[in-house]
Parts: structure tokens; C-alpha cells; sequence
């Protein structure tokens, strides 16, 4: 797994502060201070699969940058071992992680995928609650599976 500082050097894009004290003035700028320090919050986003066995535990998961290679591993999923689990069904999610340099990731939201009529899908809001970008829906609308 990433270690935080590598993860948010490598998803770079600007976000609100994660709710740890800051104004509103703060989450619309995204500035959070800490002592002395200002520090910036950030928000990342993957695509991740999911592979259950047939008890409905999570035994793997992969993670994608693009949502078309994550898309490839749901649609060409069949059911297989790992280990001494029987891998049966594949969830496909979009994952938030919010975080900054001082706390690491402080929180983390799963918006799923679904197929509906040939198409995929997106939930409109992440489990916590915030809202699931437009740029991402757009990035799933219309695609068909």
C-alpha cells in the first residue's frame, strides 16, 4: 500500500478541508491552520474492485487510476480461487480519500457502480454523505458494459 505523502503527491488535486476544526471560510479555501503551520487538504480519487467469496468477505482488492481498466476487470471476471477461498462476485467502487501532510488520510467515502440496462451506473452521493463529482459521473454516463 502507498504511504500517504506518496499518495497525495500523486493525486494532486485541491480540496476542502476534512471538518477538523476549520471555518467555513476554511473549507471554501481549503486552508486548515495548525499552530503556526497553514496546511492544505487534499482530496484523491480511485477506481476499486472488490473480490468476495461466497461468504461475502472482501479477500482482494484492486486498485485503478482509470475507471475503462477497472471496467475490464468486472466485465472479464470469473469466478476463481484465491488462496483457499472461492472468489464469486466483484464489486466495482469509486473511492474518495481525503487527507493532508500533518494527519495522513483522515477520511474516506465509496461510491458503487452498478449495471442497469447495459450501463453502468453511479450512487449520487459517497457513503459519508458528500456528493459524487460531476466529472465522474460524466466519466460513467452513457458508457455501456
Amino acid at each position: 500500500m502507498m504511504h500517504w505523502e506518496e499518495w497525495s503527491k500523486a493525486n494532486r488535486t485541491e480540496a476542502l478541508c476534512a471538518g477538523n476544526g476549520c471555518t467555513l471560510e476554511d473549507r471554501r479555501y481549503g486552508n486548515q491552520s495548525d499552530g503556526d503551520e497553514t496546511m492544505r487538504d487534499r482530496v484523491g480519487y480511485e477506481w476499486t474492485v472488490e473480490f468476495y467469496d461466497e461468504h461475502g468477505d472482501i479477500h482482494d482488492i484492486d486498485r485503478r487510476d482509470d475507471f475503462e481498466s477497472a471496467a475490464m476487470i468486472v466485465k472479464e471476471f470469473e469466478p476463481h480461487f484465491l488462496d483457499s477461498a472461492r472468489i464469486v462476485k466483484v464489486d466495482f467502487c469509486l473511492v474518495k480519500r481525503w487527507g493532508n501532510d500533518a494527519d495522513g488520510e483522515t477520511e474516506r467515502g465509496y461510491a458503487y457502480i452498478t449495471e442497469n440496462d447495459g450501463e453502468w451506473s453511479i450512487e449520487e452521493y459517497f457513503d459519508d454523505g458528500s456528493s459524487v463529482n460531476k466529472s465522474h459521473r460524466r466519466t460513467i454516463q452513457g458508457r455501456k458494459t
